[in-house]
């Protein structure tokens, strides 16, 4: 399962700012997944609020 998927968006919007705090290499990855993430999901939020 998607333990991204499983966050309520205040879950991640949080792992999100915690892990733009800490941009090393791995760091960077981990962000860029959450930010996707995120990104993704706001759009799907803003295209249910739509409807």
């Amino acid at each position: 399962s998607d333990p991204i998927a499983a966050m309520s968006d205040d879950q991640l919007y949080s792992a999100v700012m915690k892990a733009a705090g800490s941009l090393d290499d791995k760091g960077r990855a981990k962000y860029a997944v959450l930010e996707t993430a995120w990104l993704e999901r706001t759009a799907k939020n803003e295209a249910a609020n739509k409807k």
